[in-house]
């Protein structure tokens, strides 16, 4: 079962708008000034998903195909030798 799943479909739907807000308004937003016909067909590809502290997102050598956009915290990128490549993270508001 899905997180988004769990939650009642008002707090879904708080929840969807508050996340939609962040990625289309930021400042550094790819999507800021995208067409809202264009932002509307993104939305309704979006699905909610929560990583708990150190859950793997994608492992080293597999081959992803999702996008993901840190609404908060951050996540690191780990060489199989278990060095920090890089971390990223949401930007500040």
């Amino acid at each position: 079962m899905k997180f988004q799943d769990l939650l009642s479909p008002s707090l879904k739907l708080e929840t969807m708008q508050y996340i939609n807000r962040t990625i289309f308004t930021h400042e550094l937003s790819p999507f800021k000034d995208a067409p809202v016909s264009d932002k509307q067909l993104i939305v309704s590809h979006l699905r909610l998903h929560l990583y708990q502290a150190d859950e793997y997102v994608l492992n080293q050598g597999e081959i992803g195909s999702n996008v993901y956009f840190i609404v908060n915290g951050q996540a690191d990128v780990i060489l199989e030798r278990s060095v920090s490549l890089s971390s990223i993270r949401k930007v500040s508001d």
